[in-house]
Protein backbone atom coordinates (compact mmCIF):
# COMPACT_ATOMS: atom_id res chain seq x y z
CA UNK A 1 0.00 0.00 0.00
CA UNK A 2 1.53 3.11 -1.33
CA UNK A 3 2.25 6.33 1.16
CA UNK A 4 -0.43 8.74 0.42
CA UNK A 5 -2.53 6.72 -1.69
CA UNK A 6 -6.45 6.63 -1.38
CA UNK A 7 -6.11 2.79 -0.17
CA UNK A 8 -3.81 3.93 2.61
CA UNK A 9 -6.07 6.79 3.57
CA UNK A 10 -8.75 4.27 3.63
CA UNK A 11 -7.14 2.47 6.01
CA UNK A 12 -5.58 -0.53 3.91
CA UNK A 13 -2.85 -1.96 4.56
CA UNK A 14 0.04 -4.42 3.05
CA UNK A 15 -1.32 -7.87 3.62
CA UNK A 16 -5.29 -7.08 3.12
CA UNK A 17 -6.62 -8.90 -0.38
CA UNK A 18 -9.22 -7.12 -1.83
CA UNK A 19 -12.69 -9.32 -2.85
CA UNK A 20 -15.24 -6.72 -3.86
CA UNK A 21 -15.31 -3.43 -5.02
CA UNK A 22 -19.39 -2.19 -5.01
CA UNK A 23 -20.34 -5.36 -4.26
CA UNK A 24 -18.51 -7.26 -7.12
CA UNK A 25 -16.71 -10.06 -6.44
CA UNK A 26 -12.89 -10.07 -7.88
CA UNK A 27 -11.01 -13.27 -8.83
CA UNK A 28 -7.43 -11.48 -9.89
CA UNK A 29 -5.38 -8.47 -9.83
CA UNK A 30 -6.11 -7.68 -13.71
CA UNK A 31 -9.96 -7.47 -12.52
CA UNK A 32 -9.68 -5.40 -9.48
CA UNK A 33 -7.34 -2.99 -12.10
CA UNK A 34 -9.81 -3.10 -14.54
CA UNK A 35 -12.61 -2.42 -12.24
CA UNK A 36 -10.90 0.54 -10.67
CA UNK A 37 -10.34 2.02 -13.97
CA UNK A 38 -14.19 2.15 -14.97
CA UNK A 39 -14.14 5.07 -12.49
CA UNK A 40 -12.50 8.09 -11.82
CA UNK A 41 -10.47 10.34 -9.40
CA UNK A 42 -13.40 11.81 -6.77
CA UNK A 43 -15.13 8.91 -7.11
CA UNK A 44 -15.81 6.64 -3.69
CA UNK A 45 -16.28 3.21 -3.90
CA UNK A 46 -17.02 0.65 -1.18
CA UNK A 47 -14.28 -1.86 -0.86
CA UNK A 48 -14.58 -5.32 1.15
CA UNK A 49 -10.57 -7.06 2.12
CA UNK A 50 -9.93 -9.70 4.18
CA UNK A 51 -7.76 -9.16 6.69
CA UNK A 52 -6.52 -11.54 9.36
CA UNK A 53 -9.13 -14.12 8.19
CA UNK A 54 -11.80 -11.54 8.87
CA UNK A 55 -13.96 -9.76 6.13
CA UNK A 56 -14.19 -5.92 6.36
CA UNK A 57 -15.48 -2.98 4.46
CA UNK A 58 -14.61 0.17 3.95
CA UNK A 59 -15.38 3.52 1.34
CA UNK A 60 -12.22 4.35 -0.51
CA UNK A 61 -12.06 7.79 -2.22
CA UNK A 62 -10.66 7.80 -5.60
CA UNK A 63 -7.45 9.73 -6.64
CA UNK A 64 -5.29 10.50 -9.29
CA UNK A 65 -1.34 9.69 -9.98
CA UNK A 66 -0.87 13.03 -8.19
CA UNK A 67 -2.63 12.49 -5.50
CA UNK A 68 -5.96 14.71 -6.13
CA UNK A 69 -9.12 13.72 -6.18
CA UNK A 70 -9.85 15.74 -9.72
CA UNK A 71 -9.08 14.41 -13.27
CA UNK A 72 -6.01 15.41 -14.68
CA UNK A 73 -6.65 17.35 -18.09
CA UNK A 74 -5.89 14.30 -19.80
CA UNK A 75 -6.83 10.89 -19.33
CA UNK A 76 -5.18 7.79 -19.64
CA UNK A 77 -7.69 5.25 -19.97
CA UNK A 78 -10.23 4.31 -22.51
CA UNK A 79 -12.60 3.03 -20.60
CA UNK A 80 -14.48 1.38 -23.34
CA UNK A 81 -14.24 -1.63 -25.44
CA UNK A 82 -11.49 -1.73 -28.00
CA UNK A 83 -11.50 -4.55 -30.46
CA UNK A 84 -12.34 -6.62 -27.27
CA UNK A 85 -9.67 -4.56 -24.91
CA UNK A 86 -9.60 -1.81 -22.34
CA UNK A 87 -6.35 0.15 -22.53
CA UNK A 88 -5.06 2.31 -19.91
CA UNK A 89 -1.43 3.76 -20.77
CA UNK A 90 1.64 2.64 -18.72
CA UNK A 91 2.90 3.79 -15.29
CA UNK A 92 6.21 5.93 -14.70
CA UNK A 93 6.88 1.94 -12.79
CA UNK A 94 6.43 0.20 -15.64
CA UNK A 95 8.52 2.55 -17.74
CA UNK A 96 11.11 2.42 -15.51
CA UNK A 97 11.13 -1.34 -14.59
CA UNK A 98 10.63 -2.34 -18.50
CA UNK A 99 13.12 0.49 -19.60
CA UNK A 100 9.97 1.86 -22.34
CA UNK A 101 9.48 5.15 -22.75
CA UNK A 102 5.73 4.52 -23.48
CA UNK A 103 3.49 1.91 -24.31
CA UNK A 104 -0.22 1.30 -23.51
CA UNK A 105 -1.34 -1.69 -21.51
CA UNK A 106 -4.23 -4.32 -22.18
CA UNK A 107 -6.03 -4.23 -18.82
CA UNK A 108 -9.14 -6.08 -19.00
CA UNK A 109 -9.85 -8.42 -22.00
CA UNK A 110 -13.55 -9.64 -23.92
CA UNK A 111 -14.47 -11.49 -26.76
CA UNK A 112 -12.89 -9.57 -29.97
CA UNK A 113 -10.11 -9.36 -32.29
CA UNK A 114 -7.17 -8.39 -29.26
CA UNK A 115 -8.22 -11.32 -27.87
CA UNK A 116 -8.72 -13.55 -31.02
CA UNK A 117 -4.52 -12.89 -31.71
CA UNK A 118 -3.56 -14.70 -28.70
CA UNK A 119 -2.52 -11.31 -26.62
CA UNK A 120 -3.25 -11.45 -22.91
CA UNK A 121 -3.87 -9.30 -20.32
CA UNK A 122 -1.38 -7.09 -19.04
CA UNK A 123 0.57 -7.24 -22.70
CA UNK A 124 1.75 -3.81 -23.16
CA UNK A 125 1.57 -2.53 -26.83
CA UNK A 126 4.48 -0.62 -28.00
CA UNK A 127 4.22 -0.60 -31.17
CA UNK A 128 1.61 -0.45 -34.20
CA UNK A 129 2.89 -1.29 -37.75
CA UNK A 130 6.47 -0.03 -36.24
CA UNK A 131 4.78 3.17 -34.90
CA UNK A 132 5.70 3.65 -31.19
CA UNK A 133 2.22 4.30 -29.12
CA UNK A 134 1.83 6.21 -26.26
CA UNK A 135 -1.61 6.54 -25.14
CA UNK A 136 -4.81 4.46 -25.47
CA UNK A 137 -6.40 7.34 -27.92
CA UNK A 138 -3.73 6.29 -30.61
CA UNK A 139 -4.34 2.38 -30.65
CA UNK A 140 -7.79 2.84 -30.70
CA UNK A 141 -6.98 5.29 -33.93
CA UNK A 142 -4.83 2.61 -35.45
CA UNK A 143 -6.60 0.02 -34.87
CA UNK A 144 -9.81 1.71 -35.93
CA UNK A 145 -8.19 2.93 -39.42
CA UNK A 146 -7.02 0.26 -40.16
CA UNK A 147 -7.93 -1.49 -43.72
CA UNK A 148 -5.39 -4.36 -43.62
CA UNK A 149 -4.00 -6.29 -40.70
CA UNK A 150 -1.47 -4.77 -38.48
CA UNK A 151 1.33 -6.12 -36.52
CA UNK A 152 1.13 -5.06 -32.89
CA UNK A 153 4.41 -5.60 -30.91
CA UNK A 154 5.11 -5.12 -27.51
CA UNK A 155 5.99 -6.88 -24.04
CA UNK A 156 4.75 -8.32 -20.96
CA UNK A 157 5.25 -7.32 -17.32
CA UNK A 158 7.83 -10.47 -16.98
CA UNK A 159 9.99 -8.87 -20.55
CA UNK A 160 8.58 -11.39 -22.61
CA UNK A 161 8.63 -9.79 -26.13
CA UNK A 162 5.36 -10.68 -28.77
CA UNK A 163 4.32 -9.71 -31.62
CA UNK A 164 1.17 -10.89 -33.48
CA UNK A 165 -0.96 -9.69 -36.45
CA UNK A 166 -4.28 -7.96 -35.86
CA UNK A 167 -7.01 -8.01 -38.73
CA UNK A 168 -9.19 -5.06 -39.10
Amino acid sequence: VNENSAAKQAGLRTGDVIVRINNNILNSTSELQAFVATFRPGDKILVSYEREGKLLTTSVLLKNIAGQTVVSKKSNLVGNMVMGAVLQAISDYEKEKLSLSHGVKIIKLSAGKIKEAAFKEDFIITHIDHKAVSSPEEVVILLQKAKSALLVEGIYPDGSKDYRAIAP
